[in-house]
């Protein structure tokens, strides 16, 4: 429910721009490690983002830090958590991380 696009909750069927949204909402969750509204109740939740999406407002998002990573997915999550219409495409945010640009690479986990 943190992640549904709030077009989806007024009743509006899924479509990439709701895809989108959601994977803004999973980059806010991977670069902060919070998730979003988590203080909330599961009906409060709902209710509140049902208001936020007839009001066409969307939540705000909480960061902290400034490495290059959470630079770069501010913008990401400032692009997908916009009005659908407004939304990037696949493509486009797939542009948009391919300019990302790091000093020392990322450290790879070995698992």
């Amino acid at each position: 429910l943190r992640y549904m696009a709030p077009e989806l909750l007024l009743g509006s069927r899924a479509t990439p721009s709701s895809d989108i949204f959601a994977f803004g909402r999973l980059a806010y969750f991977t670069a902060t490690g919070s998730e979003p509204m988590l203080d909330l109740p599961r009906e409060e939740l709902k209710q509140e983002l049902r208001q936020l999406a007839k009001r066409d407002e969307l939540p705000s998002l909480t960061w902290s830090g400034t490495s290059p990573l959470v630079t770069c997915c501010q913008e990401l999550c400032k692009a997908c958590l916009q009005e659908a219409q407004n939304r990037p495409s696949a493509d486009e945010v797939w542009e948009l991380m391919q300019t990302w640009q790091f000093k020392e690479q990322p450290k790879v986990l070995d698992l």
